[in-house]
């Protein structure tokens, strides 16, 4: 019972800092990258189909290096998004 209670808690802490992950990424960048900014613009729809406009992010930085710690920054949410509550609920049990 204490691990499935522990496991939903880290669950839940995951899926509550995916809706917040955005800040934390702008905030690391801001803070450790230099050049760091994030340009937003909407792509229309191209084709015979009758397709909704498509956000694109794009993540710029001063040095090809800065984009590829945030993609590393990106990589290493998700790991933990999906590792720690197996992590939990093997070191449980």
């Amino acid at each position: 019972m204490k691990r499935a209670v522990a496991t939903i808690v880290v669950i839940a802490a995951g899926l509550l800092a995916l809706f917040h992950y955005s800040d934390f990424e702008s905030a690391f960048g801001h803070r450790f990258v230099s050049g760091y900014h994030v340009h937003h613009r909407v792509d229309s729809a191209i084709g015979p189909f009758d397709e909704p406009p498509t956000l694109v992010i794009t993540t710029h930085a001063d040095h090809w290096y800065g984009v590829a710690a945030i993609w590393c920054v990106r990589l290493l949410f998700v790991a933990l998004l999906f590792g720690l509550p197996v992590l939990t609920w093997r070191a449980l049990s």
